[in-house]
């Protein structure tokens, strides 16, 4: 059966060996461009959580409730209250100009008195009276001849009706508006208040009366301008903000229901509006997606070259990378409880413990700053409050070889998410409540504990798909109780102490060249397990018995020597095979067995030299063998 990490094999092997089509600048190149278009996916994709799309002016498609009690100033109905303040008739401002009716009525008297001089003027023809009533210098009204006719042919009583009526009609039009006439009420003067008083006269004076009169009545009560917009300010100023309370649970909008601005307005308010994105929004969440992939790229090409050289490892990490923006688009979806909850100390740490701190900071930062880019209006608080944490978990994590170590990163983590929270409010939040801390810190427990477990159950996987041994991995194989060093202790009891010797001095020799000193030591417990098959084959082992190598030939001796190296991986390979992969040596310790074994055989060749009836051919054996 094959192992589900095999496709990581299949791209590592012809990679490694030279056969890829691709050198490693392409691959590298490949799985950049793969990340940035997963951290895209991840900041421009919206699970669908049945809310559907909400817009102005059409239908609503689903019914939406509050899901908590809010209170907020409403600036949609602030500004409605200020627009109606603003807007009141109150707050226009006329400037009256009381001289200029006074002149205009002067004026009328003057042009009736000059009309009624020149139809008493004896030294006039009524021709030459004509030609003074067309040619009189006034601007008000234009003296037609066929209008001067009609003045000249009046009698003197007709006349004098004439006069006074034209007076008394002017006088009635100021009065019926306090002599503050404007457009409107000049309006309605002209069409019905004058013609109604006069309708009781013969239509040739109620002509005359109207015509001299409405030539002279103006507009007096006109609009001021800047009185009337400081008249507003004030009105607007004066308005207090609109606060809008909603319930937990009332309903904001109904399916079918028309939605509007302040619909809109409360499910922003409530955080309830779903997601939506535009064309520009999906741009630039793609241009930043892009820079954080080519910059975590770019780190682990210049300062984790190893990595970098190794694509099943670089593939692990970036899948890492995906997996969890992916996730967390999923959960901040879906869950209520706050964004700080998100375990993504447990990737970090995974990452510490597998490769190392240097490349898992690189990674917070990173992570830290997808989650905050997912959390809309809260994004730089989450984005610090992870990073903080993710970073305090990579500092309390180093060397991390025992559970106890990954349980006070988690708890460092804790420490570091309540801080970073109770700063941010007390910093943005004036009336603050000690109260809140108690959900503060219930939250940040569950990230650093979820971290912690979630960061060991994680790191076995990472490191198996990574195909690298990790200290905790080594720690739990150089346990007595592991399968084959069970065995090795009872069927090859002198083999196991003399394992146990060379694991003493590969541990002194790894230590002072500054060696990975464990996986040395791990690896010389299990260099003679092959021994099991003939035990008593081996000096290790015969105790109290004769060699049995006096009485075989030299070439089958040393085949015997040479054959429990080989026989040794068989056991390891097929125990892997029958249990997991933590329960046997993996191809990282096992390597170092051909060399253990090398240096002691060494030893052995002279006494096969000895007994040998061909000494150059079994040299011959041996050095090939070896």
């Amino acid at each position: 059966m094959q192992r589900p990490w095999w496709l990581l094999n299949t791209f590592h092997r012809p990679y490694q060996n030279g056969s890829w089509p691709l050198n490693r600048i392409h691959m590298v190149v490949l799985v950049g461009a793969l990340l940035a278009v997963a951290f895209w996916m991840a900041l421009i994709l919206r699970p669908d959580d049945g809310r559907g799309r909400i817009e102005v002016g059409r239908p609503s498609p689903i019914s939406i409730q509050a899901e908590r009690s809010v209170s907020f100033v409403s600036d949609l109905l602030t500004e409605q209250a200020r627009a109606t303040a603003e807007n009141s008739p109150e707050n226009i401002v006329y400037r009256t100009d009381q001289n200029l009716l006074i002149e205009q009525q002067d004026q009328l008297n003057d042009m009736l008195r000059t009309i009624s001089n020149i139809r008493n003027d004896p030294s006039l023809n009524s021709v030459e009276k004509r030609e003074e009533l067309v040619n009189l210098p006034t601007s008000s009204v234009i003296i037609s001849d066929t209008l001067a006719d009609a003045i000249l042919n009046l009698n003197d009583s007709v006349w004098s009706t004439v006069q006074r009526q034209t007076r008394l009609l002017f006088t009635q039009a100021l009065d019926a508006y306090d002599a503050e006439i404007d457009d409107a009420a000049l309006r309605e003067l002209r069409t019905e208040q004058l013609p109604r008083w006069v309708a009781g006269l013969p239509q040739l004076q109620r002509d005359l009366v109207l015509l001299l009169t409405n030539s002279f009545l103006r507009v007096n009560h006109v609009l001021d301008e800047e009185a009337t917009e400081r008249q507003k300010l004030a009105a607007r100023e004066a308005v207090t903000p609109v606060v809008v309370d909603v319930q937990a649970g009332e309903s904001i909008v109904r399916v079918g229901e028309i939605v509007t601005p302040r619909t809109i307005e409360i499910l922003e308010a409530t955080d309830t509006l779903p997601d939506q994105l535009s064309m520009f929004n999906t741009l630039g969440l793609g241009i930043i997606a892009a820079m954080l992939s080519f910059t975590t790229i770019l780190h682990i090409s210049f300062y984790h070259r190893e990595i970098a050289a190794h694509p099943r490892q670089l593939l692990v990490i970036v899948g890492l990378l995906i997996i969890t923006a992916l996730a967390g688009r999923l959960l901040f979806s879906s869950w209520e409880a706050p964004p700080y909850t998100f375990p993504l100390a447990a990737v970090v740490l995974a990452i510490t413990i597998v490769f190392n701190s240097q490349l898992a900071l690189v990674c917070a930062v990173v992570l830290s700053i997808m989650v905050g880019l997912m959390q809309g209006d809260n994004q730089l608080p989450t984005a610090v409050t992870m990073l903080l944490g993710s970073g305090v978990a990579v500092v309390l994590a180093r060397g991390a070889e025992r559970p106890g170590t990954l349980l006070i990163a988690g708890a460092g983590t804790t420490v570091a998410t309540v801080l970073s929270q109770i700063g941010f409010t007390i910093s943005t939040s004036i009336d603050w409540q000690p109260v809140v801390l108690v959900p503060m810190m219930t939250f940040s427990l569950v990230n650093g504990v979820l971290s912690a477990l979630l960061a060991w159950g994680m790191f076995y996987v990472v490191a198996t798909l990574a195909g690298i041994i990790t200290a905790p991995q080594l720690m739990e194989l150089s346990h007595p109780s592991r399968p084959l060093l069970r065995k090795l202790m009872r069927e090859a009891p002198g083999t196991y102490y003399h394992s146990i010797s060379v694991a003493n001095l590969a541990e002194a020799a790894a230590e002072a060249v500054a060696a990975d000193a464990l996986l040395l030591r791990v690896a010389a417990f299990y260099h003679d397990i092959g021994k099991t098959i003939r035990p008593y084959f081996f000096t290790d082992n015969q105790t109290g018995r004769e060699n049995v190598h006096n009485e075989l030939d030299p070439q089958i001796s040393a085949a015997i020597i040479i054959d429990h190296v080989r026989e040794g991986v068989k056991m390891a390979r097929a125990a892997a095979r029958r249990a997991s992969s933590t329960l046997s040596p993996p191809t990282t310790v096992r390597i170092w067995w051909p060399i253990f074994t090398s240096l002691r055989c060494v030893s052995k060749i002279p006494s096969i030299l000895r007994t040998s009836a061909t000494p150059a051919r079994s040299l011959s054996l041996v050095s090939r063998a070896f």
